[in-house]
């Protein structure tokens, strides 16, 4: 999940725009610009990125790894 204060892309679970947001300090998500909800009204959001290896505790630097290697290989 994003860094509190972090301004992050999310998802209208309403009508589905995207938007800009930001996380705010209790972890809810506010859109930038719209005030708290989006212009369609809607006030659930998903954030864009969030993957279950983040909430486990892994990471996801950006880079893979040649299988035949084990070097390091930027992600197209």
């Amino acid at each position: 999940m994003p860094v509190q204060g972090d301004r992050s892309l999310a998802i209208c679970r309403e009508c589905q725009s995207a938007l800009a947001v930001r996380i705010l300090a209790d972890g809810s998500i506010r859109p930038i610009g719209t005030g708290t909800t989006c212009s369609c009204g809607g006030d659930a959001f998903d954030v864009v990125g969030e993957r279950a290896d983040v909430e486990t505790g892994g990471t996801d630097d950006g880079i893979a790894t040649d299988a035949d290697d084990g070097r390091p290989q930027p992600r197209a």
